[in-house]
C-alpha cells in the first residue's frame, strides 16, 4: 500500500488506488466491485468508474473483465502495477 501513497494523482483517482492496493493480495492483484469502491470512497460510482478507467490509461491498473459460469459479469479483476509511475496521455499542446 506504501506505493499507492506516493504516486502523484487527482484526489478521486488517488483514493480509488489506494482502495485498490488495501484489498490487494501478495500478488497484488485484487477484484473488489465498483460498488464497494464506491462506498468505501464516499463517491459515485460514476466517479469511481472514471477513476479507475484513468488509473488503468496511466499504467498504474490493468483491469480485466471476469464473467459467471451463466455468462454474466462480475467484478474486474485489477492487476496493480506497483512501482510505476502515472504515464502523461494528455494530447501535446504544441508548444
Amino acid at each position: 500500500m506504501a506505493w499507492a501513497t506516493t504516486v502523484e494523482l487527482p484526489t478521486t483517482q488517488k483514493i480509488i488506488l489506494m482502495l485498490l492496493a488495501h484489498h490487494a493480495d501478495k500478488d497484488m492483484t485484487c477484484y473488489p466491485g465498483q460498488t464497494r469502491l464506491a462506498q468505501q470512497a464516499g463517491l459515485g460510482e460514476r466517479a469511481t468508474r472514471n477513476a479507475l478507467k484513468e488509473l488503468e490509461a496511466k499504467g498504474l491498473i490493468y483491469r480485466q473483465k471476469r464473467f459467471r459460469k451463466d455468462g454474466t459479469r462480475t467484478s474486474d479483476l485489477c492487476h496493480l502495477n506497483v512501482g510505476s509511475q502515472p504515464v502523461d496521455n494528455s494530447p501535446a499542446t504544441g508548444k
